[in-house]
């Protein structure tokens, strides 16, 4: 015990994490023998992930063939990992017991394998292949440096062209507070920006008079210079997520089982490519009045060529563009007047309404009828409301 407390003291002696409430964790829980992977539960979820920088998890069940046949394999890359970097852990969630994780990261397949980056989710699964091999390739290409260090012009022009998005960073050098955060911040984000760095201390580059600066820079808008302090990582971290993650996406075939493994519903916004003005309106309605709800729904933009089937199901055709809809994975549900759009609170009201159930409750039983207007078909039958079923679920990963 003396051991074990000598060395929580010099791991975590940085961290906001209770020696105590740490010993009980590690005497209670089942110990990862050799880096076998550690069983997590609801209640110790996530402070064991706050206190590793990459946690790989295995979200399972018991009964699943396809379960059961990955657990040696992970066990085995588990030890494999840990035997060269105690600073990755490998981790298994059983949710049939831990039912609160499963419905919190929308597990509906198993099993799902997920990444931790310094607490925070990465937002694709792990797709790869299911191989000792494949995990320790993949943990490898995680530990990499997330940052491209140039010295100068060209370079910093050559790796901004790469990419549609990258985030631009001039530092002192690297033993500064800004960089230390900028670091850690690249290391959660790497797969949704490029991050590019120059040093003051070592580079002829200097294009700029003061430091730090960073700036966000994307190939098709002009450059925005990040204003606000570095003392405050959650407001640089909600300004970089904001850029690197926009709230507004556009879905293809080739992102489309991205964005639905996210697991939430879509508000969609379907327009024709020959009047794409439609695109500016809706942006605009979301970034001024919708941002408190990207919790709650993925704000989505479709070709409404590309995506004719959607379309069809909903019994619309490209004449009937632009429109918008919810998909929210067992039906979808149409915006009644497009031009509605423009009246403040009309969408919000819309999406309140799925979160409330009542897009729901009037699917099975009709809308509500004012009591005031009942008396002019009172003697009527009223059909209820008969959404069309999800589309946009089919682009989600098989189940198994």
């Amino acid at each position: 015990i003396k051991l074990l407390l000598h060395s929580s003291k010099k791991t975590y002696s940085h961290m906001s994490v209770h020696i105590p409430f740490l010993l009980i964790l590690l005497l209670t829980q089942p110990t990862c023998t050799h880096g076998e992977a550690m069983e997590l539960t609801d209640t110790t979820f996530d402070e064991i992930l706050s206190i590793h920088s990459l946690v790989l998890v295995n979200f399972y069940a018991d009964w699943c063939r396809f379960s059961n046949m990955l657990k040696p394999i992970f066990s085995q890359a588990a030890d494999e990992i840990y035997a060269t970097d105690q600073s990755v852990l490998l981790a298994r969630v059983n949710c049939d017991n831990s039912k609160e994780l499963a419905q919190r990261f929308h597990i509906s397949k198993y099993p799902t394998i997920k990444l931790w980056r310094n607490g925070q989710p990465a937002r694709r699964e792990y797709r790869g292949e299911r191989s000792v091999g494949a995990f320790k390739t993949f943990i490898e290409e995680q530990l990499k440096d997330p940052i491209h260090y140039v010295e100068t012009v060209v370079e910093l022009e050559e790796r901004h062209l790469e990419t549609k998005k990258s985030v631009v960073g001039f530092f002192e050098n690297s033993s500064s507070q800004p960089f230390t955060l900028f670091y850690r911040l690249a290391q959660s984000l790497r797969d949704e920006c490029k991050f590019i760095v120059s040093f003051k201390s070592n580079s002829p580059l200097n294009p700029v008079s003061t430091y730090p600066q960073v700036s966000f820079r994307d190939r098709d808008l002009d450059h925005e210079v990040y204003k606000f302090g570095f003392e405050l990582e959650s407001a640089f971290r909600t300004w970089l997520k904001q850029k690197c993650i926009p709230l507004v996406r556009e879905i293809t075939f080739q992102n489309g089982e991205e964005l639905t493994e996210e697991g939430l519903p879509f508000v969609l916004l379907f327009y024709d490519p020959d009047i794409p003005s439609s695109i500016k309106t809706f942006k605009e309605v979301v970034e001024q009045e919708l941002v408190d709800q990207k919790e709650n729904v993925n704000f989505v933009i479709a070709d409404g060529v590309t995506f004719a089937h959607p379309l069809s199901h909903l019994g619309k055709r490209r004449s009937d563009l632009p429109l918008i809809a919810i998909d929210s994975f067992k039906h979808m549900y149409i915006f009644p007047e497009y031009n509605d759009l423009s009246v403040k609170g009309k969408l919000r009201q819309f999406i309140l309404d799925l979160n409330s159930g009542k897009l729901h409750h009037e699917y099975h039983h009709g809308p509500s009828i004012n009591i005031e207007e009942e008396n002019v078909e009172t003697e009527k039958q009223r059909d209820p409301i008969q959404p069309p079923l999800s589309s946009f679920k089919n682009l989600k990963p098989s189940g198994n």
